[in-house]
């Protein structure tokens, strides 16, 4: 491939970028494109996703509809990939020219401790009654069946 491909396939990538922007609202830049080779010998141009809403942003963009692909050359729809740690990256091939944007991993929620939920309230009163009530089959359920159908053997017996 060569060096106009890989231009080419930038300035599509900002374009498509710029229609995602318009359509979802959502802040956050393309910044500090780079060249380089892919593993299989490809160009590949990588760029940072900024902003607040960037992890918003890239998944709206990978969801969304606003790249058409050249598919007389190799393609690859965008999709999310976790691989590199620290990274949520939105890779696909356009114009043979791979195109990875990224933007850093989020730390993860902090998930609440066990003790922590040893100490919530229990349901008391109201609540506790609707909780057991819950636990018990509800009356429209059709459990009427077996005395229909004992009635019914008897009869003809």
């Amino acid at each position: 491939m060569s060096n106009a491909a890989a231009h080419e396939a930038r300035a599509y990538a900002e374009r498509s970028w710029k229609l995602n922007r318009q359509y979802t609202k959502l802040d956050a830049e393309l910044t500090g494109w780079e060249q380089s080779t892919a593993a299989d010998g490809s160009p590949l141009l990588t760029v940072r996703i900024s902003g607040p809403d960037q992890e918003k942003a890239l998944l709206a963009f990978t969801n969304g509809t606003s790249v058409v692909l050249d598919t007389r050359t190799p393609h690859q729809w965008p999709a999310v990939d976790f691989s590199v740690e620290g990274r949520v990256v939105c890779l696909w091939r356009t114009g043979g020219v791979w195109v990875e944007m990224w933007h850093p991993e989020a730390a993860a929620p902090l998930s609440p401790s066990p003790a922590l939920l040893a100490d919530l309230p229990r349901p008391t009163g109201r609540q506790g009654a609707v909780r057991r009530l819950a636990s018990r089959p509800s009356a429209r359920l059709p459990f009427g069946w077996r005395s229909r159908a004992s009635a019914s053997t008897k009869e003809k017996g």
